[in-house]
């Protein structure tokens, strides 16, 4: 009879088996430095840049670009701003049952034609809604809603520590004329 610490689980198969919280964030630190960025450097809403590093890991996983996302993170800021805005579009097109865009005025996507190194239309995304929004959907809740929630949290704490400072250097600064009888 062979002992239960001999039967290990056969990991010859590809799959990486994650233990701990830890170890999630440390495999989606790139996921996570991206999504840092577009929410604190470049000031999106952290919804929204949800939806964008989503929607690039799945661009990243259709085009087989394993750095497709890594490669982003040395972009300016305008650019990769652009690229998030173009995403948005993208996603807005997807979400909606009838094409939502004026083919003539957005027929390609320049910047994620740039990064998918072929050539991506509105209307291809469009019409394959359906699959694209279900990939979205499942990088989502399998990797953005556990990876992001501490820098969200993170995020709101510093909001509120600084709107605590402003108001007390509103205060200190720029006293109400009520305070002028307030002994301190």
């Amino acid at each position: 009879m062979a002992s239960s610490s001999s039967t290990k689980p056969n990991l010859d198969n590809g799959t990486i088996v994650i233990d701990t919280h830890h170890e999630f964030n440390q495999f989606h630190k790139i996921d996570r430095i991206l999504f840092t960025h577009l929410v604190v450097s470049i000031g999106r809403d952290p919804g929204e840049a949800m939806k964008v590093v989503a929607y690039l890991v799945w661009l990243e996983k259709v085009s087989k670009d394993f750095r497709l996302v890594s490669k982003l993170l040395h972009w300016p800021d305008p650019s990769l701003n652009d690229l998030a805005n173009e995403a948005i579009l993208a996603l807005n097109c997807v979400e909606s049952d009838h094409f939502p865009y004026n083919v003539n005025i957005i027929g390609v996507l320049p910047l994620t034609q740039s990064v998918m190194q072929k050539c991506v239309t509105i209307r291809y995304l469009h019409e394959n809604r359906v699959s694209i929004i279900s990939a979205v959907t499942k990088i989502i809740n399998d990797v953005c809603l556990r990876a992001f929630p501490d820098i969200v949290q993170e995020i709101q704490q510093e909001k509120e520590q600084e709107f605590v400072f402003k108001t007390r250097f509103q205060i200190a600064f720029h006293p109400s004329p009520h305070m002028d009888s307030m002994d301190f």
